[in-house]
């Protein structure tokens, strides 16, 4: 992703973004190549493809196409295929987040990563792409809750969840994984530390005034 794209949407985040109730409607167009408004042929065709199947399937319980997003079963046939839905119909109705946008995806480079970031961390991303977005818990409604999902392509079509990351604006952003008793889980394991958040990398970038 370009570094004058990466400057420009931090611009237009900079004002709006952490007051931690940032509706969809207020947010830019999203960043990167892929459109999650159109419909995808498969599950996880492409990285934000493999996000609407990933939101959903969390949401709704169905531990099989989680897997499937993970890379760890075969292709089947579901009930439910969130990934031929709209973005923004999925998100709406039962299925709402408070203060929900997508941010966009951008492929993860060394700028990306930064100088302090792990080496088992940079062998992890690199390469990949990272899909952004933030919402807010209402338990919690201060805080903007600022997540990362990083994708990577296995085959041409095929793409599987390998990492992601969770950070707060205004203060911490738990998580299930933050119960010792769940750290072993598939998904758990797959939580990325000693990164910035996007928002952090997109400040960072901010042309100073």
């Amino acid at each position: 992703m370009q570094k004058k794209a990466r400057i420009a949407l931090a611009a237009a985040l900079s004002t709006a973004l952490f007051s931690a109730q940032l509706a969809a409607a207020d947010a830019p167009q999203p960043l990167g190549l892929y459109d999650p408004e159109a419909s995808c042929k498969s599950a996880v065709e492409n990285p934000v493809c493999g996000y609407k199947t990933w939101f959903f399937c969390r949401i709704a319980g169905l531990r099989d196409m989680c897997r499937h997003v993970l890379g760890k079963e075969p292709a089947k046939e579901w009930d439910d295929r969130p990934w031929v839905l709209p973005l923004s119909t999925l998100m709406s109705g039962p299925l709402a987040l408070n203060g929900f946008a997508f941010i966009g995806s951008l492929k993860v480079d060394k700028e990306r990563l930064g100088d302090d970031a792990p080496e088992a961390v940079r062998k992890q991303l690199l390469g990949t792409v990272e899909v952004m977005d933030t919402y807010v818990d209402p338990k919690t409604p201060t805080i903007a809750y600022v997540g990362s999902e990083f994708y990577s392509e296995t085959k041409p079509g095929q793409w599987k969840l390998v990492g992601w990351s969770i950070a707060g604006e205004g203060g911490k952003a738990p998580t299930e994984c933050d119960d010792p008793a769940v750290k072993n889980d598939d998904i758990c394991k797959l939580r990325v530390t000693g990164i910035k958040s996007w928002a952090e990398m997109l400040r960072s970038m901010k042309p100073k005034t």
